[in-house]
């Protein structure tokens, strides 16, 4: 038959119904879907989804089904872009385009990258993009949340980045779930 997701306006929709009816396969065919359709502007909010729903971050658990860890993938893809996410493209990048991709990532999955040190940016960069951040996700509040915000994701904190990374701990393999 067809796919049950076909796109990221069905996802929503269909995790509805594989909750309805209780069927943990639709669960683990959207986080296949998911796992395999990641791209720069949808990353983002897709990784937010599937942390607001339990179910799919457990899916294929219950079945033993071989299906895709979509919360390691939206992870590894947003360590792997993560320049492009925050709008760092290089040449590409405009100031006035609006709010980068990257500004609709909760603050809790923001943490999980910078906490895993394995980002591969300059820490001034890195330190922008943080405070940029913190500024979307505090517009209209009290400075001191901003305050708040940009300490919490800063070091010591968090191991920012593979340069702070390397200087702390010996190299080694991470996976999203080492941050869980």
């Amino acid at each position: 038959g067809a796919p049950f997701v076909e796109s990221h306006e069905t996802l929503q929709a269909g995790v509805a119904c594989a909750k309805f009816f209780g069927v943990p396969s639709l669960f683990a065919s959207a986080n296949d879907w998911i796992a395999s359709n990641l791209q720069v502007a949808t990353a983002s909010s897709l990784w937010n989804f599937i942390a607001e729903e339990p179910l799919l971050l457990h899916a294929g658990a219950d079945t033993h089904e071989d299906c895709a860890d979509a919360d390691d993938a939206c992870f590894q893809f947003h360590i792997h872009n993560f320049r492009e996410l925050a709008g760092h493209g290089g040449e590409t990048e405009d100031v006035d385009k609006g709010s980068p991709p990257l500004h609709e990532l909760s603050t809790s999955l923001m943490h999980r990258l910078l906490a895993s040190g394995l980002l591969d940016l300059p820490t001034a960069e890195l330190t922008l993009i943080v405070k940029r951040f913190a500024k979307a996700h505090t517009t209209g509040k009290p400075r001191s949340e901003y305050t708040a915000l940009c300490s919490s994701l800063r070091p010591p904190v968090v191991m920012f980045n593979r340069e702070i990374r390397g200087t702390l701990l010996p190299q080694g393999e991470v996976t999203a779930r080492s941050f869980v």
